[in-house]
């Protein structure tokens, strides 16, 4: 979807005032987990306490984690505000993380990213036959 997204983005004139976003919730105050959700044993491959997927069970396990998050309505009310008026001069986000939780796991696979692009640099650009094409790469981002 992320892919799809960037790309269709791009694909948009301005002039023809259509935006996109990818709303990004993270834990909200329902009972899905306690209603629908079936924990069965895992297999020892998967113990890890420090898997994703094992973290987020260990934290809906937790008394009381689900009134820590927001209603469903107040994400909703805070989607509705953002595509009517969008959020300063960034307008309508791309990506909207929604709840500190999101917005946290969003920006430390971003800071992950840019890490691994700085150690890719050299070779990345060890490919290149000349500097040529740098402007006109520029000039299309």
């Amino acid at each position: 979807m992320d892919g799809f997204l960037d790309s269709l983005s791009k694909e948009l004139d301005p002039d023809w005032n259509i935006h996109l976003t990818s709303t990004l919730p993270g834990g909200v105050k329902t009972n899905y987990f306690q209603n629908s959700v079936v924990f069965t044993d895992r297999h020892p491959a998967y113990l890890k306490p420090s898997l994703p997927t094992n973290q987020m069970q260990a934290m809906y396990k937790m008394p009381g984690i689900s009134d820590m998050f927001p209603e469903p309505a107040r994400l909703v009310e805070t989607v509705v505000e953002v595509v009517k008026n969008g959020i300063g001069e960034l307008g309508i986000p791309l990506r909207l993380p929604l709840g500190g939780d999101s917005w946290t796991i969003v920006k430390h696979a971003t800071e992950k990213s840019l890490t691994e692009l700085d150690i890719v640099k050299e070779t990345s650009f060890s490919t290149q036959v000349d500097g040529a094409a740098m402007g006109l790469i520029a000039d299309l981002a």
